[in-house]
Parts: C-alpha cells; structure tokens; sequence
C-alpha cells in the first residue's frame, strides 16, 4: 500500500524564455546558482574549464539548491529551500515548463538521482531518515533507512551497482552504505567530518569533503584504499561553504562561496593539477549531464532485487508504483464510534499535523491487519459478525463482507497471513479459535486462555496474549501447542504488542506505569524502556517505534531504543477504541501451509518445525490422508439449527436417549438462515428450511444428494414436519398463511388444509392422523387438521397471546407461549398444565422430544436444553460455546417402525390412511414449483450430459444451490478429462467434466473404429450389437549374428476377449536364429510368412500376410528400409528396398505384425492374422478385455507389434475395410455417445 503524503495540482506553464540546445542530448555539466538581487535561479550549461557556455533557464522567486540531473527524462530535479519541496523541471520541445513540487515535511540535506530507474533519493535530517520518490510521482514517498541515522548530510547513488552512500554529520560522524531498499547496511568509513559527497561511477571511487579541515577524502565502494588530500582557497574565511561535489571527465570539480566571492576548483582525481576560478555569482550545485544509461530493462519497471510492484489508488484510478523492499512506511488505523480512520505514519513521526481518513464508517471495535493480502479484519458491532474490509481493485473505495458469525462480541482478534488463518477471543471466552480466511472450518485452537491482546508472529510460527486476570503474557505455537509463560512476580502486565523484526514482545507494567521489551525467542531478562504513562490502552510497533494509546483519544510515538517520545502527538475527535498498524513488510513467505494449504483438508496450523492438520467444528479427522469427515448417524439423534453460523448439526444419542460426546455437522452447503428441521428416516433424508433463501432443502445422511425440494419467493417456512408413511412433507408458510403438503417421492405439491392464520409451529400425532398448527395472527390459536378427513378445527385456548413451537408427545402437547414466556402442557382432555415457566429475557425457540425428554433451544444463553420428563431434571445437551443461534430442532429414535401405506386403486396423488383399513388418495394438482429467480441456483446436468460417464453425489436434474459441487463417475476404460468437479457460481455450472475413452474412438455410431497397439479393456456401449475385428500378432526379432545367442526373441500373442463365445487370438511370429528364418505366427484367419535368412548380408522379416494390399493408403505399413537399416548400409545386398506405405493411424502403428530384418542371420517371422465377427449384445455395459503382443525382443532392429482395431456399423467386407481410407478416418474427431 501507498501513502499519499501530498497531493498537489501542478500548472504546466512554459517559461517565456525559450532555451538554446536540448542539455540532455550529449554529456555535459549544468550549472545552477542564485542572483541575489533578482531574487532568481538561473541554469546554465559549464564546461570543464569551468566556463559558462549557455545560458538555459530561469526561476523568479525560487531559491533552489542540491541539483541532479535525469537525462532519460530530460528534467532535473531540485530542492526549494523556501517551499521545502521537491521540484523537477521539465525540458520538451525547445522549452522549460514551471516546476512540478511535492512538499518534503522536512529539511533535505542531500539529494540525487537514480538515472537509470528514474528514482529520487534525499536525507531527511528532521526526521533522520533517507527517503526516495518517484521521478514521475513525488509526492508518494518511500522511508528506505529511518534507524540509527544521525543528522544525515549529502546522499549519493550508483546506479549500475546497486548501491547508496550517505553522510552522517551527527555525533559519531561517519559515511554508510546500503542497498537501493535500504538492506544489507554497514559503516564504510568512520571519523572526519564528511559533508558533501560524491561518486566516479567509472572508478567505483567516493568522494567526500571533510568540512573540518577542508580535505578531500576518497575510498573505494566498499571504504578501502582510502586516499585523502587538501583543498585550500586563496583568501578564504571561516564562512567558507562548499556548495558542490561532482566527477566529470576524471576530474573533481568543487563549487564554494564566502563572503564576498564565488567559485569553482577543479582538481585531478588523486589530488593533482589544481585550477581555481573566481566568479560574481554563488554557485548553488553543479550536475552532470551522463551518458544515455544503457541497462537493460533496469529503466522500464522496478527491479526485482531492491523493489516491487503493487497497486495504489490515486483518485480513484489504479496505478502501479515502487516500494521499498523494506519500507518502513505504513499506515496507522484506528477506530472510533465513528468508524475506522487510515493514519500517514511518516507524517505523524515529524512535526507536520498527519493526514487521517475516515475509510469505512460502520460500528466497529477491535481489527487487525495484513498488508500482505490487503486485508483487514474486523470485529462489526453491527452484524455481529468478524468482517473481512478491503479496498476496490478499481474505485478504491473499501467494502465488506459478514465472514464468521459469533456467539459474542469479540474482544481481540489477530491474522497469521502466511498460513491464512484468523484467531480471534470472544467475551466471556476462555478460548482463543481459529477459521481460515473465508471463515471456514472454525475450532476451538487454545483453551484456558482468558486472552486479550492477541499478537502473532507468522514468521516463527507463534501466537502471543495478554491474560488480564492473571497480569501475565502466554504464547504457543500457532498449532496451540508448546504453551509458555512470560511473567514476572514484581509486574503486572496491562497492554500489549509485538516487533516481529525484532522478536520482542512490548508491554505495559502496570505496577512501574513504565515499557518493557522482552526477546521471546532468547528469553533474555526484561529491558525496562524509560518512559512512565498513567495507562495504557492500545500500542502498535513501527520499527523502532511503538505508537501508544494512553488515554482516550491522544497517540504518542515512544522511541523503544531511546525510551524518548518524539514531540508528536495525534489528538483525535473522538474515543479511540482499538489501534493497528498497517505495514507493507516484504518478509518471505514461509510457512508449510502456503504451497496447497500444506496438504491439509481443512485447517493447516504451522508450529516451529512442521504443521499439523485441524478439522473444524463437526468434522471428524481421517488419520489416513489429513483429511476431515462427517459421520452422519441413523441411530438415535437430535438434530440443531444454528440459523447464524449457518450450520446443522447432528447430536448422537444411546439407545436410552442419553446424549454421548460425539456430535457431527450436516455437510450441507449454500446455508444462508436455516430455520425448521425435519428426517425422513425411510430415505434417510434431513430436511430444513431457509428463510432468507425462501427455500427447503433435502440432503442425504450419506452427505450426498443434496438439492432444494420447495422454494418460493418471499415464503418463509419457519416450520416444517414429515410423516414418514404417508411421504408427505407439511410446510408451515407463514407469509401466505397456508401449510403446504410435498409428496418427497414425486416432489409435487398441494395447498394442505384452510388457511391458518400467521401459521408458525406444526407437529404430527404419533397415529400421523392429526397434524396440529400454531398462529399468532388477529386471533392466536391452535389448529387441528384431521388428514383422513380433511377437517379442521380449533382448540379452545383464549389464553394464547404468542403462540410459538409446539411437539405432540404421549403425554400431551406441549406448547411455547412466548409472550407468558411459559411451555405448557394440554392432555388429551383439553386440561393446560404449566410445565416450564422462563425467566425474563428468555427467549424459547424451538421444542422437540423423546419418550423420555423434552428439549428445546434458546436464543439468549445459546444453548440447547433437556429435562428429564419422570425426574423433572434439567440440563444442557452438549454444544457449548458452539451454537449462536439456536432454532430448528428434532429428537429422532431409531426404535421407532413406520407402516407403508398404498392405495387399492391407481392413485395420481399421495396415498393417506382414512381408517377401517381404508385409504383416500389427495391430489397434487401442482407439479414441482421452486420460484426463486434471484437465488443462486444450478440445476445439476443429467446423465445424458455426460457423455462417458454419470453425475454423483447430487441427483441429476435436480436444483442446487450456490457453492454445491458434483463430481463425474466415468464408464470403465474411459477417464476424467481436466477437472472432475463442476461447482455453481452465480446461476452457473463453473466447468462441467467430462470423461473420454481410454483408447482413442473414431467415427460414429453408425460406423466406427478404435485401435489397441497395448494391452487394455473394450467398454461395449449399451447400442453396440455386432462388432467386427481385426487381431495380428506381434512380429518375430532379428537375428545379429555379433550379438545375440542361439535366436532373436518371439513375437507375443494378440487376443479379443476371454470367453469362449468372444475370443479371438493371433499367435507371435518366432525369432530368427543364427541358422534359419522365424516362422510366421498362427492365426484365424492366415498365419504369418516366414522370416528369411542370409549368412553373409542382410534378410528381409516375415509380414502379416503373403501379399501387399495396393491401396495407396492402407491399414498396415511396411517394413521401413530406409536410412539406418540394413539394406541402406550394405551396398552389396541383393534385396529389393520396398517403398514404404503411408500410415496415418498413429504415432506407433507402423509395421504391425511384421517379423524385424536381420544381419547375418535369419530373420523373424510375421505375426498371426484373424479377423471375426463377434455378436456382443450380452457384453452390454461391460468390459472386454484386449491384449496385444509385442514384438520379439532381443532384435537387431525393432520388430512389429500387434495390434487389435475393432470395427463397427460397416457392411462391407473385411477385406475392403481392410484397404479403407485410413487417413480421413483418422483425420475425424471422436463423435461417439454411450
């Protein structure tokens, strides 16, 4: 990130006077000095008799000094000591325009120009830092060194290495060196008085004027072969200045002023041949004009050794700049009531007002940052929530997103951006967790912690806070092992931050009101930072510095070497209620997590040596692979809504109904605010409803097959019920005051019963004949729908007031009355019974039960509750400090037997009972209605969309909603092409695999072919009938006589099929040996000819066949007497060469079958030959196994494989398919569907 440490509006005006030659089109010196009675700059050409040539360019009311030069931009740059800017004068076309400035905040010292890269780089002594700019964009400045600089003087750059030289004129006056970025720094040369400063890039020399004694020191660029020599002015004073130091043409020229002279010396480099000049006016500085640099790409951007590129938003517009490697410059955020405001740091480190921002008004608390990823994460008042902020890759304006939902505000949160986690505490919490950075997968990381503070350093894998209730400061690896403490009897520890750079931990002591620094990797003893506060709120380190909070709404900067505060002090308008520091840190990446999140399923959590793989809450980890699962149960169970997290969880329960310490998240995906809950525990279905998504929703206790069932705009389903026998899924609409009934088996609906006003709890009886609803409408009551007969009617309960959720028991109804905050009971004879009455502020939201319990779940303490219906006893369930909002609830017990229902008549609808063994048949008059055109909903491809293979894990043709993946099963012999998972995003299917054959196929159904030249499987198609077939085996080795034994090596056999109604086998053709030719294989249809033999030259291999087919371009080639065989190289062979046929199939189909040439030998026989047809309708949908033979191998040359080409849809005869056109079959794309 930048900092925009001033805008500033530059009017380009030409300066009237127009300047002779271009200055920057050839090497030279320019000149610039001040006439003191006009009040003028003036620029002049110099040569190096120190005359002026020409003159260039003057400036009215300008006072510019330490001038340098950039020829590749034709400008120069300049400080005005007036303004205190940075200035560059532009030359183009003939003409000079008025200055472009930036403000500094401060005193430059020293200035030069990097004029390969086009970079400015100054000493600020107000400061005491080195700073660099942008030629092309002053005002966005860079820190590169701000530690341990004392007053610095003159800067000088050398480009071509990479290297910067400074002056300091503090109380240890010496000159130093460092990287472009401020890296790698050391003392070159100590002692003297060094001022101005000067390099002969040529030589790789520095030189530098003592001001002390007026000497000139020199050393080479690493401060050796030092050299120094005097520089005396005749009739000089003790207000001798030197104004200027430069290298030209293996000379030193050094410009001087006093009290009523100036002028310029120019001296030999080792000291010799001095020349004085005396001039009328005092010279400024004097700049050199260079060659054209020419290094390669080192103009065009940064250079990866010293900077990088990142984005930076300028009004509104995104540009890309250089920053410093290792930049100490950042941002300071901090929040207020108002909202979250960005802080310049480099201006509140001086004595300038700093630069504040409102960025994202809304009501947060704590935050913390990563530069890295240019996040920043934070707690929000508003939502509830931890939000992700970040800034408009375009606009630059901030924006958010609602990451994890929490059960309670949160009180300190912490990023480790190497790994991509987040840690944060939660009031009330003795637990420090962790998600990752899209919120997922949260657990529980360090318990006992009562944490606040909460610092990580990604770099040594740690995790540090401040446990208030102790007055200690704990740690542990980020994995929440290797626990330490770091305390001290005689302190107790209020605040806290943490130097990454340095390793150190800094904390106020409550007790000495006063800073104190501890090395947490050394554990060395405290360094006590002498500097007393009252109190302490909030700090935050930059470099060297830490920023203190220590009241309400004032920031103070404490140097932690010096233990001084600088005179700067930001006042805010309002509470400051949390701080962070925003900085851009260019620390490499090395936690095992980065690369494939360390090949952890779900978190990866690094600790010092390693990491170790984390599930989150409700998955179980699989030890196997490091992967995370869900065991969804069919077994006794409860089943918890958290409409906020949004998550559905399964609780475990024995056979007596107790709860066991096990519970599981429902792997469903897309949850926006789920609500109700309800099993099918025929299906093993789990159905919910979502009342954001105005949806409901089924998944599979398999964790597959997840879809949306039911959905229609603005129809909030806040209940939902399933009678297992009847297949029929009630849904309590509460918008259109009416219950839906779903068959689950063809998903088609019908409008249940009357309409019931505001309808908001249902429950079936245990007969499944009643189904009774709760409304809170005009007039609260309770309905009972008879679903044999279709009446309904009204329980008498003038006393209802808020009717809420309500479970139909052996026992009785029970009953929540939300308002009289109250569960009552109503027994068969209509008697109401308190049974459970809530303190104020309760709030009840669902109720379910067992034989033995009844549970329900409240939203204010966030739990899930039981009580024991014989002992009245009463207790949580389970899920502590998981849940955040409970709601939708259900008891299921495996023990429970559901009877099938079916009509005696053909029944378009659902099938009810109607007593007396009768059943009545209720139409479902709409077919499946999901309405939802603003969600983000797939429908998942059908098996016909996938060509080769089928869908899994979800149903085809069902709808789905955003984030659900599917993966693809191919047929066999057939693989994945690229990606096997298709996921919805925005209404759309992001990729749809697909799978091919194995083995190439070409053609179409109506005719077609595939070859094997390797053993493998033939998938039959469920459309193939008839296929024909082609089997050669492989051909005979060669003999060599020099070489090889008794013979060559024996072709393999080729075979289609195993079974006796399919197979067909061409056998191998037989090796050469040193006294005959191979015999041919045997084959169905023809065996292989016969190797020949030859004593003393070469003999040509046996072929498939005894005759050459005369296509042009036909099925299979011959042997290849080309450069490199035999008969090339023997010039005394008597064997015809053969032209080769042209063979187009593929890379490796030459010469099948045929038995390899030998030398002084025989040579090997030709493979087997058939060719059936085979009838394969009872192989449908089933492999057939293919195996090719090689051919013989050891050879003299390489001998003929077999191959096997299966043919279908052609009614000519083999033998014409034999001598088809090869090549435009080959030249066709697959085109075959299963």
């Amino acid at each position: 990130m930048e900092t925009l440490l001033c805008v500033m509006t530059a009017v380009i005006v030409v300066i009237q006077r127009i300047a002779g030659d271009n200055p920057f089109t050839s090497p030279g010196l320019i000149l610039m000095d001040f006439q003191t009675p006009t009040d003028t700059t003036v620029l002049n050409t110099f040569d190096i008799h120190m005359e002026r040539k020409s003159y260039l360019a003057s400036y009215l009311d300008r006072q510019f000094s330490l001038l340098s030069v950039y020829p590749l931009g034709q400008a120069c740059v300049v400080f005005d000591k007036r303004a205190k800017t940075i200035c560059k004068l532009q030359y183009s076309g003939g003409h000079w325009y008025q200055p472009v400035c930036a403000e500094t905040f401060g005193t430059v010292n020293g200035l030069d120009v990097d004029d390969v890269r086009g970079l400015v780089f100054w000493t600020d002594p107000d400061f005491n830092a080195i700073m660099m700019a942008r030629i092309t964009n002053l005002t966005h400045h860079h820190v590169i060194v701000d530690t341990l600089v004392d007053n610095p003087g003159d800067i000088a750059v050398h480009p071509e290495a990479g290297l910067l030289f400074w002056t300091d004129f503090g109380r240890l006056p010496k000159v130093e060196r460092s990287t472009l970025s401020g890296s790698e720094r050391r003392t070159i040369v100590i002692g003297g008085t060094p001022y101005l400063l000067t390099l002969d890039r040529a030589g790789n020399r520095l030189f530098w004027i003592n001001k002390a004694d007026n000497t000139v020191g020199s050393c080479d660029t690493s401060g050796e072969r030092r050299h120094p020599f005097p520089i005396n002015i005749d009739g000089s004073t003790s207000s001798l200045a030197w104004t200027s130091l430069v290298v030209y043409q293996s000379r030193l020229l050094l410009a001087w002023s006093d009290i009523n002279q100036a002028g310029a010396v120019s001296v030999g480099l080792g000291g010799e041949s001095r020349n004085n000049r005396y001039l009328s006016t005092t010279y400024q500085d004097l700049a050199i004009v260079r060659e054209q640099p020419q290094l390669q790409g080192m103009e065009a951007e940064c250079v990866d050794c010293f900077c990088r590129l990142y984005s930076v938003y300028e009004n509104g517009t995104l540009t890309r700049q250089c920053a410093s490697e290792h930049s100490s410059h950042g941002y300071l955020f901090f929040t207020t009531p108002r909202g979250l405001y960005r802080m310049d740091v480099y201006p509140f480190t001086t004595s300038y007002a700093p630069h504040v921002t409102l960025v994202y008004g809304a009501n947060i608390s704590v935050f913390t940052t990563d530069p890295v990823n240019e996040k920043i994460f934070a707690y929000s008042h508003d939502s509830k929530a931890i939000i992700e902020i970040t800034q408009h890759a375009v606009t630059g304006y901030w924006m958010s997103r609602d990451l994890i939902i929490v059960a309670a505000p949160v009180k300190s949160i912490a990023v480790d951006w190497m790994s991509r986690n987040i840690l944060w505490v939660e009031q009330g919490s003795e637990y420090i967790s962790v998600a990752n950075y899209e919120g997922l997968y949260r657990k529980w990381l360090i318990s006992q912690a009562w944490a606040e503070d909460l610092r990580v350093d990604p770099h040594n894998r740690m995790v540090f806070w401040l446990n208030s209730s102790l007055g200690l400061v704990e740690g542990a690896d980020l994995d929440g092992r290797g626990h330490v403490n770091i305390g001290y009897t005689d302190k107790q520890f209020a605040a806290l931050t943490i130097d990454c750079a340095g390793h150190r931990l800094i904390m106020f002591d409550f007790r000495s009101r006063e800073l104190v620094a501890i090395d947490y990797l050394s554990r060395a003893p405290p360094e006590v930072i002498r500097q007393g506060f009252w109190r302490v709120t909030f700090m935050a380190m930059i470099k060297d510095y830490v920023v203190v909070s220590n009241d309400s709404r004032c920031l103070t900067l404490v140097n932690t070497k010096t233990g001084l505060p600088l005179a700067a002090r930001y006042i805010a308008d309002d509470i400051i209620t949390h701080m962070e520091l925003y900085h851009v840190d260019s620390v490499m990446n090395t936690s095992p997590c980065v690369e494939n999140n360390g090949g952890c399923d779900q978190l990866c959590l690094p600790n010092p040596s390693t990491r170790n793989c984390n599930c989150g809450f409700g998955y179980h980890e699989v030890s196997t692979d490091n992967g995370c699962s869900t065991y969804l149960m069919d077994n006794s169970f409860l089943l918890v809504v958290d409409q906020r997290a949004p998550a559905i969880y399964q609780y475990n329960q024995d056979r007596q109904g107790h709860p066991v310490d096990r519970y599981t998240i429902v792997p469903a995906v897309g949850l926006a605010q789920p609500y109700a809950v309800t099993y099918d525990a025929r299906a093993q279905y789990i159905y919910w409803s979502d009342i954001e998504q105005f949806s409901v929703s089924r998944i599979h206790s398999s964790g597959q097959y997840q879809e949306i069932v039911y959905g229609q705009e603005y129809m909030y389903a806040l209940d939902i019920t399933l009678s297992v026998s009847m297949r029929l899924l009630f849904i309590a609409d509460y918008s259109r005051n009416r219950i839906i009934a779903l068959n689950v088996n063809t998903l088609q609906t019908t409008t249940f019963s009357d309409p019931v006003n505001r309808v908001y709890g249902l429950s079936l009886d245990a007969s499944n004949r009643y189904l009774y609803a709760s409304g809170y409408g005009e007039s609260p009551n309770l309905v009972r729908i008879d679903i044999w007969t279709g009446t309904q009617s009204t329980e008498n309960l003038p006393w209802l007031v808020l009717p809420g959720k309500l479970v139909v028991h052996a026992t009785g109804i029970y009953l929540v009355e939300q308002h009289l905050r109250t569960i009552v009971r109503i027994d068969s004879s209509g008697n109401v019974h308190d049974f459970k009455h809530f303190p104020e502020g309760h709030i009840v939201q669902f109720i379910t039960a067992d034989d033995n319990n009844i549970y329900w779940t409240e939203q204010n303490t966030q739990q899930l509750y039981r009580l024991n219906l014989q002992t009245r006893e009463e207790s949580t369930v389970g899920l502590e400090g998981t849940l955040i909002h409970p709601t939708g609830l259900l008891s299921f017990e495996v023990a429970r037997t559901y009877t099938d229902i079916s009509c005696l008549s053909p029944c378009f609808g659902t099938c009810v009972p109607a007593g007396e063994n009768r059943t009545v048949c209720i139409p479902t008059l709409a077919p499946r209605n999901i309405d939802l055109p603003d969600n983000d909903i797939c429908i998942v491809p059908s098996h016909d969309d996938i060509v080769y293979g089928h869908v899994k894990e979800l149903r085809p043709g069902s709808r789905v909603p955003g984030g659900s993946q599917f993966r693809v099963q191919c047929l066999p012999a057939h693989s994945v092409v690229g990606s096997d998972t298709g996921i919805c995003r925005r209404r759309n299917w992001m990729v749809i695999p697909r799978c091919e054959p194995d083995t190439k196929v070409y053609g179409t159904r109506n005719g077609g072919w595939t070859i094997f030249t390797r053993s493998a499987s033939f998938y039959v198609y469920s459309w193939m009938t008839t296929v024909k077939v082609i089997v050669v085996g492989g051909g005979g080795g060669g003999y060599q006589f020099s070489s090889q034994g008794d013979s060559a090596g024996d072709g393999q056999r080729s075979r289609f099929g195993t079974v006796t109604s399919l197979i067909s086998t061409a056998g191998g053709g037989k090796g050469g040996t040193m006294a005959s030719g191979g015999a041919g294989g045997v084959g169905e249809r023809n065996s292989g000819s016969a190797g020949s033999f030859s004593r003393n030259t070469c003999s040509r291999g046996g072929s498939v066949w005894n005759y050459v087919p005369t296509k042009a371009h036909s099925l299979f080639c011959e042997n290849d007497y080309g450069p490199g065989s035999c008969f090339s190289n023997h010039a005394s062979s008597n064997v015809n060469s053969r032209i080769r046929r042209d063979c187009r199939i593929d890379t490796t189909c030459k010469n099948f079958g045929d038995g390899a040439e030998s030398i002084e030998g025989g040579s090997g026989g030709g493979g087997g030959f058939s060719r059936p047809s085979r009838l394969i309708t009872a192989y449908r949908n089933t492999l057939i196994p293919i195996e090719v033979g090689r051919g013989g191998d050891p050879s003299y040359p390489t001998a003929g494989g077999g191959v096997v080409i299966i043919w279908w849809g052609w009614d000519e005869e083999l033998n014409d398919v034999e001598t088809a056109n090869i090549e435009r079959l080959c030249s066709e794309e697959p085109d075959i569907e299963p």
